[in-house]
């Protein structure tokens, strides 16, 4: 429900519109707080009911998956593709890609590459230094292409309601 805007252009009116402010952030964090109250219960409950039933499923999942893996030649004889169809669902075969993994740290791995002619496997990223470049505005004066933008002025109300709670 929209409401008119109230007409603020004293300081009193300014203190009275943060008053208001405070009243109406604590009726909403009380009617949040109820309504947080009912949905932890909510979620204790289904919590309590649903973790029964997700072990039986990881316990079946577990055992159905290894099953599977040992005995993939068998079920699949005879099947086009890595898919086994069943009447309680599909069992699919599929192969993930090979990761790499490092074993060595990279000031080990970064020289013994470059000696094996293997830089084609090092990655050099640049990119520019944003931070930097704030910390030091007047070096780039100038320069096409980077501008500083200042930021705007943010007005933030307080109303005393929310920082007595912060």
């Amino acid at each position: 429900m929209a409401t008119k805007t109230p007409r603020i252009n004293s300081r009193e009116k300014l203190a009275d519109a943060l008053q208001q402010m405070s009243a109406l952030k604590a009726q909403m964090d009380q009617i949040k707080a109820k309504a947080d109250a009912k949905i932890a219960d909510l979620e204790t409950k289904k919590q309590a009911e649903v973790l029964p039933l997700w072990e039986q499923y990881r316990t079946l999942e577990q055992a159905a998956s290894d099953y599977a893996l040992a005995n993939e030649s068998t079920l699949l004889e005879g099947q086009k593709g890595k898919a086994l169809k069943l009447v309680g669902g599909t069992v699919k075969y599929t192969v993930g890609r090979p990761s790499v993994e490092l074993d060595a740290p990279l000031d080990v791995l970064l020289p013994r590459l470059r000696q094996l002619g293997l830089s084609r496997f090092i990655r050099i990223t640049e990119s520019v230094d944003k931070i930097a470049i704030q910390r030091e505005a007047d070096a780039i004066e100038g320069v096409e292409g980077i501008r500083i933008e200042q930021p705007a002025t943010v007005v933030t109300l307080v109303p005393n309601a929310v920082a007595q709670a912060a």
